[in-house]
């Protein structure tokens, strides 16, 4: 069963598998919380459970429209995605509404999935509400975000919210399926597309870099500032290794510094969405460190 493969998250899972018993079906959600907690395959799933020609109330994973979902190949199952800007503009919505003017056609019930909805421009914001406000007959929208506080408070007012929490140790490890030191599973801070990053070759020479970052001097921050390729990722890491620092320690000063570090982090995470010159952000964060 569909469901039944979406480890954790069950709130979540009973929420959407009650209203698909009752047949009562919102034609706007909204999947919010932590990156790399199942959003995006719970929305496949959920997709599939509207369409499935074998059972009801959940997904076979084996009949011609659960396959047509699952490999994103259905006209009527739709994912929008940012672009290569990092935004979603009013191109892409434009095409949007261009599709949603046609009849249903290959499903049941058209499901339009928008990753990071967050990152619509205001221009595209726009004109996404006037969508949402007559949603077209047989379409539900999932709209994915990690920032449900940046979501226009008109879009929350009309969703059915559903919160999907930091996946459990033990889950993570579930997802996993190989032997993992409990240092990764932290650092992965209940994100298994996290824990999949940190246990890659790149994610563990990321892992040393990051450490050495916290721990050398301003040469060798100067020196690891060349090698740093994905700012995210390093971002990522570099915030791990300060929290597990903070469980390890008791003394007040050095409690102090780190957390000062992790805003830091934080800090040069949001100038890095602005599209500051990641170079510059990471000489900062040198000082800051």
């Amino acid at each position: 069963m569909g469901f039944e493969k979406v480890v954790g998250q069950e709130g979540a899972k009973r929420i959407l598998v009650n209203q698909l018993k009752k047949r009562r079906i919102s034609p706007l959600y909204v999947f919010y919380g932590p990156p790399g907690v199942g959003k995006f395959y719970t929305s496949k799933i959920f997709a599939q459970s509207l369409n499935c020609e074998k059972i009801k109330y959940d997904a076979c994973g084996e009949c011609r429209k659960c396959k047509e979902i699952e490999e994103e190949r259905n006209e009527d199952f739709i994912v929008i995605s940012p672009n290569k800007n990092e935004n979603i503009g009013i191109n892409e919505v434009k095409n949007l509404k261009s599709i949603l003017s046609y009849h249903v056609v290959w499903l049941k019930t058209r499901v339009v999935v928008v990753k990071e909805v967050d990152k619509l421009t205001e221009e595209a914001s726009n004109s996404f509400l006037k969508t949402l406000e007559e949603v077209p007959p047989n379409t539900v929208f999932i709209l994915i975000t990690e920032k449900i506080e940046n979501l226009l408070p008109t879009i929350k007012s009309r969703a059915q919210l559903i919160r999907f929490r930091r996946l459990k140790e033990e889950e993570l490890l579930t997802l996993c399926g190989q032997k993992i030191s409990k240092e990764e599973v932290k650092l992965a801070m209940g994100s298994y597309t996290r824990l999949k990053k940190i246990i890659s070759p790149e994610g563990k020479e990321v892992q040393k870099l990051a450490s050495q970052f916290i721990e050398g001097s301003g040469e060798e921050k100067l020196r690891i500032i060349e090698k740093v390729t994905n700012l995210e990722d390093f971002l990522w890491h570099l915030e791990g290794k300060l929290v597990d620092k903070l469980q390890t320690t008791r003394k007040e000063k050095e409690i102090s510094s780190i957390l000062q570090k992790i805003v830091s982090c934080e800090e040069a995470y949001i100038a890095k969405t602005r599209n500051v010159n990641e170079k510059i952000i990471l000489y900062w964060l040198r000082g800051a460190m």
